[in-house]
């Protein structure tokens, strides 16, 4: 079973199994109400007067009356005895009733009691198996839900003959107790929240049981008040994030070649944003050993913008993360960007100020570094909510053909080429070692990332889908391709290159979930990294020069393609399994829901550089956090203009 489908099935367990040891703790408070209230009042004394005065009538009637009287006396006696016998018939019906109820209830007590017990014993063989995948995936279950959970239920097995209903309630609470730690406490169950977690099940246990009331308000009153009230006080409370950015620079006297460019950040009549009044914006092309210069420019985007070079590896103070590295450029003004072209490959750009809303509007665009000038034809596919309909021209047979393809979307998405053998030759600017032909299969690409797909123009037609949808045609009009299709599986393509690093000098836990938390002082359910949400999110530190081991874990139900900023990243594993074809360096990388990801990175170029899901919506509600250098100061701060989310 897969890792994805424990997680559901624990947390439907979780929930049934609270039901249930609530349902059992209700009725055995019942069964134990029935019982007391069906004892018998004592009768010995008033039954004993009766006979006394009916004895006495008797004798006193024998004495004074006839034969025939005391015939009649008699006859009256057993008249007294039948309505006697009919008040016992009375009473022996009524008994039996009863008796039948409480059987009843004792078996139904005894059945959902037994179901909880069942429920319970699959959670902890849940839990057990997860544990197999990886602690990250247990460790508030293992350290907090089960105790309060396993050992009421192990008290209820022990004291099974005992009519006490202490047990079943104690259990119930420590159920009830699982479901507040799966959907608020999450990973990682600190000493502080366990402690929260504790005291308010032992004060629900206790005003249940009606035992020492006025500590167990006061009790429950101090942990609601410790829990959401440390949250809020952390909102204000947050760390300033960023670096003095200006000694992270490149010197304006750079030397080479300089590219220069100007992009105009502006709404647009059809109610998107872009750059020099389009979207996509330009092209930013540039040749490997440039200096490349950006001159932004805003003329109306009333949420500022700026400049994230997505992938490259450009100084800390030229990263565009607005609140990180710089301000936002609000309206009328302007900011220069500068960076050394020394890598070659497919990038993008876009804006990281309200980047959730600015990229899904238009603000972003290509950013090609060329090695050298690459015969042939060169087509750039976006994938975007904007970027619709469908293209074509005429290549002629035996022309060399590069495609580009950048997804600049929040959700993967699927591209398929039809009527030629092709390789895929670079992923995320980054060439692949041996590359083989490839036919029949898809290329999935995460949010973020890019791919260069090479190949020779055949006599026929060729086509490009994206999620079955038409996009490219060559040498034919552009038309709908069939994608069930597996597949490409990179972990098997090309060849190998050195063996993969073993040693790290420092390694790093991120454990990417979703959990009730507070977001701008308001209660949400958020996208969350270990537990916390930007800007509380703890911080990686890293120092310069070290090889970093990332250990990224999805206990969430969504995909979450993760970019580290400033840096690539060499995937090492994918739960536990190595890649066994050309080295995969990503700056754009899917974990899907269950899976553990193991990455290395070079710690290679100082800042305070952010890291994030890819799907901006989810980074807006939390999911993001930092990579810093040690010895950076603080300097620009996350509020007022500053939203890089």
């Amino acid at each position: 079973m897969s890792t994805q489908a424990l997680l559901a099935l624990d947390l439907l367990t979780t929930i049934l199994v609270a039901v249930a040891w609530v349902a059992a703790a209700v009725l055995a408070a019942h069964r134990g109400a029935t019982a007391n209230a069906g004892k018998p009042a004592p009768v010995g004394a008033g039954q004993s007067g009766a006979e006394s005065q009916s004895g006495a009538e008797s004798q006193s009637s024998g004495a004074g009356q006839s034969g025939a009287g005391q015939g009649g006396g008699a006859e009256g006696q057993s008249g007294g005895a039948g309505q006697g016998g009919g008040a016992e018939g009375q009473r022996g019906g009524a008994g039996q009733g009863g008796e039948g109820g409480a059987v009843g209830g004792r078996v139904a007590a005894i059945a959902v009691t037994a179901a909880a017990l069942g429920l319970t014993a699959l959670r902890v063989l849940l839990v057990g198996l997860l544990a197999q995948r990886g602690w990250a995936f247990v460790q508030e279950k293992a350290l907090l839900s089960l105790p309060l959970l396993v050992l009421p239920a192990i008290a209820v097995v022990v004291f099974a003959r005992r009519t006490s209903v202490l047990p079943a309630i104690a259990a119930a609470c420590g159920a009830v107790a699982g479901v507040v730690v799966t959907l608020v406490v999450g990973y990682p169950a600190t000493f502080f929240n366990s402690v929260i977690v504790v005291a308010l099940t032992v004060a629900v246990f206790l005003l249940i049981i009606g035992y020492r009331r006025p500590v167990a308000v006061g009790l429950l009153v101090a942990a609601l008040l410790a829990g959401p009230g440390s949250a809020l006080l952390s909102t204000f409370t947050a760390p300033l994030h960023g670096v003095d950015a200006a000694p992270l620079r490149l010197a304006s006297a750079a030397l080479g070649p300089v590219s220069r460019f100007e992009l105009t950040a502006s709404r647009l009549a059809s109610g998107a944003w872009g750059f020099n009044a389009q979207t996509p914006g330009p092209v930013l092309r540039a040749s490997k050993g440039d200096t490349v210069e950006v001159l932004l420019r805003n003329t109306d985007i009333e949420e500022g913008v700026t400049l994230h070079f997505h992938g490259y590896p450009v100084p800390n103070g030229d990263d565009g993360t607005a609140g990180v590295t710089q301000e936002a450029v609000m309206p009328g003004q302007q900011f220069v960007y500068r960076f050394a072209a020394d890598k070659a490959g497919t990038f993008w750009y876009h804006t990281h100020q309200v980047s959730h809303a600015g990229v899904k509007k238009g603000l972003f665009g290509a950013l090609i570094i060329q090695e050298r000038p690459e015969p042939g034809e060169e087509v750039l596919i976006f994938a975007h909510r904007l970027v619709t309909g469908a293209a074509s021209r005429q290549v002629a047979a035996g022309t060399p053909v590069t495609l580009r393809l950048i997804n600049a979307d929040d959700v993967t998405h699927r591209f398929l080429l039809t009527g030629v053998s092709w390789r895929l030759s670079a992923v995320d600017g980054t060439d692949l070692i041996d590359p083989g032909p490839v036919a029949g299969k898809a290329l999935r690409l995460a949010a973020g990332g890019r791919y260069d797909v090479t190949f020779t123009m055949p006599e026929g037609a060729v086509q490009l889908g994206v999620d079955g949808q038409p996009r490219l045609g060559l040498s034919a009009p552009a038309s709908a391709v069939e994608m069930g299709v597996p597949d490409l599986d990179l972990f098997g393509y090309g060849k190998p290159g050195t063996a993969a690093p073993v040693a790290f000098d420092r390694s790093h836990t991120v454990v990417l979930d979703r959990q009730l938390r507070l977001m701008g002082g308001l209660p949400g359910y958020a996208y969350t990294v270990n537990g916390r949400t930007w800007p509380q999110a703890p911080e990686l530190i890293v120092r310069k020069g070290e090889l970093v081991k990332l250990t990224v874990v999805n206990r969430d139900r969504e995909a979450h393609p993760m970019h580290p900023h400033g840096h690539q990243v060499l995937v090492l594993s994918r739960n536990g399994i190595a890649p066994t074809g050309s080295p995969l360096w990503m700056d754009s990388y899917e974990v899907l829901p269950g899976e553990t990801w193991e990455v290395a990175l070079r710690a290679d170029n100082p800042g305070v550089w952010m890291a994030h899901c890819h799907n901006l919506k989810h980074a807006a509600q939390g999911m993001m956090l930092h990579i810093r250098y040690e010895g950076l100061v603080p300097n620009y701060h996350h509020h007022g203009d500053n939203h890089p989310e």
